[in-house]
C-alpha cells in the first residue's frame, strides 16, 4: 500500500498550465476540453511533498504538504499566482495530510490519513495561522480525499475502509459529532472524490484504476445509490476535479499525467473520450481548477 509520507524522495513542485481559449477558436464554456497548450509552470516553492491541492474563489492555492505535515497557501495577487508568489503555512501538526477542499466560506477541509478529517475554520472568509482546527466526523480508517458541497456536507474517500462516506451537515456546519453515512459501494481503495452541483459524487478509486460516479437522486446520495463506472483504464488515479462543463480531470500517478474525461452535454460516461492534457509530470497526486479554467497539479515527485 502506498502512502504519501516521504519527504526524501525528490524535489517537489506545484505546477499549473494555462488555457488559451481565444487562440484555439473554441467557445470559453467548452474550451477546457483538450485546448491546453505549453509546458507546466511552477507556482510557489519550498514544499516537501505536496499531495493535495485546492483553489478558492480569490485564486489562492492551498496545498497539503505531506512532507512537512502542514497546509500551505500560495497567495494570489489579482487572482494570479506564480513561482515567486508568497507561500504561507496556515497550519502544521497534521498526521498525513492528503486531499483538500475549500468551501465558499473559506474553510479548508483536510483528509488527514490516520488523523481522520479536519477543518481549518476561516474567519472573515480567510483561513490563517490563527484559525481553529477541528475534527469533523469520526470512524474513518485512513482517508485520502475530501470534497464539500454547497450545503456543507463533506464527502470522504476513506481509502483503507474501501468506502466513500458523507459527513452530514446541519445548518451548513459539520463537527466531530456529525452523522457519518456510507454512499455508494463496491470500491477497492478510493483516493479522491469531487461533487458536482447536482450532488453526483465522482470517485477516483486508486486501487482499481476506476473512475466512478455515485448518482444523486434529488441531490441526495446514499449507500444504495447507483454507482456507474465512467472509465476503468487508469493506472493509479490519485486526484480528481471537475470543470463547469462537466469534464472530469484525473491526476494519474502511474501514467505520469493529467487525463481529461470529456463530457458531452454536461455528462460523462463509458463512451466519453479520454485525452491527456499537459505533460512532463512525474507522479501527480492532486489536481484542481480555478475559475478561469487553469489547472493546478500537485506533482509529488516532480
Amino acid at each position: 500500500m502506498i502512502r504519501p509520507v516521504s519527504i526524501h524522495r525528490a524535489l517537489v513542485t506545484l505546477t499549473w498550465f494555462v488555457l488559451l481559449a481565444l487562440l484555439s477558436g473554441f467557445s470559453p464554456v467548452r474550451a477546457q476540453s483538450v485546448r491546453f497548450t505549453g509546458s507546466p509552470s511552477t507556482v510557489g516553492s519550498g514544499f516537501g511533498f505536496p499531495y493535495g491541492v485546492a483553489v478558492d474563489a480569490k485564486g489562492d492555492v492551498f496545498v497539503a504538504d505531506n512532507g512537512y505535515k502542514s497546509v500551505k497557501e500560495i497567495v494570489a495577487v489579482n487572482g494570479q499566482v506564480s513561482s515567486t508568489s508568497t507561500v504561507v503555512t496556515i497550519k502544521g501538526g497534521f498526521s498525513s495530510p492528503g486531499g483538500l477542499a475549500v468551501d465558499a466560506s473559506g474553510d479548508v477541509f483536510i483528509a488527514d490519513g490516520g488523523g481522520g478529517v479536519k477543518e481549518i475554520v476561516a474567519v472573515g472568509g480567510q483561513a490563517s495561522s490563527s484559525s481553529s482546527v477541528i475534527q469533523v466526523g469520526s470512524g474513518f480508517a485512513y482517508p485520502y480525499g475530501v470534497a464539500v458541497d454547497a450545503s456543507g456536507d463533506v464527502f470522504v474517500a476513506d481509502h483503507d475502509a474501501k468506502a466513500v462516506k458523507e459527513i452530514v451537515a446541519v445548518g451548513g456546519l459539520v463537527s466531530s459529532s456529525s452523522t457519518v453515512t456510507y454512499v455508494g459501494s463496491g470500491f477497492q481503495g478510493p483516493g479522491a472524490v469531487v461533487v458536482d452541483a447536482s450532488g453526483d459524487v465522482y470517485v477516483a478509486d486508486t486501487n482499481s484504476g476506476v473512475i466512478s460516479e455515485i448518482v444523486a437522486v434529488g441531490g441526495v446520495v446514499s449507500s444504495g445509490s447507483t454507482v456507474n463506472t465512467i472509465n476503468s483504464g487508469f493506472g493509479r488515479p490519485e486526484g480528481i476535479a471537475l470543470d463547469a462543463a462537466g469534464d472530469v480531470f484525473v491526476a494519474d500517478a502511474n501514467i505520469h499525467s493529467i487525463q481529461e474525461i470529456v463530457a458531452v452535454s454536461g455528462q460523462v460516461s463509458t463512451a466519453s473520450k479520454v485525452v491527456q492534457v499537459g505533460g512532463g509530470f512525474t507522479a501527480p497526486t492532486g489536481v484542481a481548477l480555478n475559475a478561469l479554467g487553469n489547472i493546478f497539479v500537485a506533482d509529488s515527485f516532480g
